[in-house]
């Protein structure tokens, strides 16, 4: 089995003083290592998940050992702003996910060892975030890593528009979690 490697460039566009103190909380190695964790877990999880799994993951999954992504942390005008001009809702939200527009054949024209694939870009809104694990009384830590690990799985192709799709990603998600023991995020108190 292949091991992937993830490069990861983090950004921080939010300069207020309680965004600084959370950015100090989550060391950014720790998320780095979230999502690596997960981009490996992505090849190993359920047989039965594989099967299912989007056309664009299963063929960054086979052809690419490395990969790239930005992460960049915003402020919530910053986060509304984005997602009323990307998804027409406007309000604040915990994450985007932006895939790379770059197409997986240009890749393919550079030598192996150039083959790092840009997966595109997570904006996150860690007060968003910060408000929702209080309000669902969750670990900051946890909730956080479920978010990343979410919005990772959009940028290899995952969605959750329709029922079967959301099973599938949620049921993924759980089971990425599990791996970085993290417990269903799913499951009410």
């Amino acid at each position: 089995m292949m091991k992937h490697t993830l490069s990861i460039d983090i950004e921080h566009e939010d300069q207020r003083a309680l965004a600084q103190d959370l950015y100090q909380a989550i060391p950014a190695d720790k998320m780095t290592a979230w999502l690596e964790n997960t981009v490996n877990n992505l090849i190993s999880a359920h047989p039965d998940h594989a099967q299912v799994y989007p056309a664009l993951a299963k063929e960054l999954l086979e052809i690419f050992s490395t990969f790239y992504l930005a992460l960049i942390f915003v402020d919530s005008e910053k986060s509304q702003a984005l997602n009323h001009q990307y998804r027409q809702k406007n309000k604040p939200t915990n994450i985007l996910s932006f895939p790379s527009a770059i197409p997986i054949d240009f890749y393919k024209t550079l030598p192996h060892e150039e083959q790092q694939f840009t997966l595109g870009d997570l904006v996150v809104d860690l007060s968003v975030i910060k408000k929702e694990s209080e309000e669902q009384h969750k670990k900051l830590d946890d909730h956080l890593a479920h978010i990343l690990v979410h919005g990772l799985l959009h940028l290899f192709g995952f969605d959750h528009e329709n029922v079967d799709d959301a099973m599938i990603m949620e049921s993924l998600e759980i089971e990425l979690l599990h791996h970085l023991g993290i417990i269903n995020p799913y499951e009410s108190d």
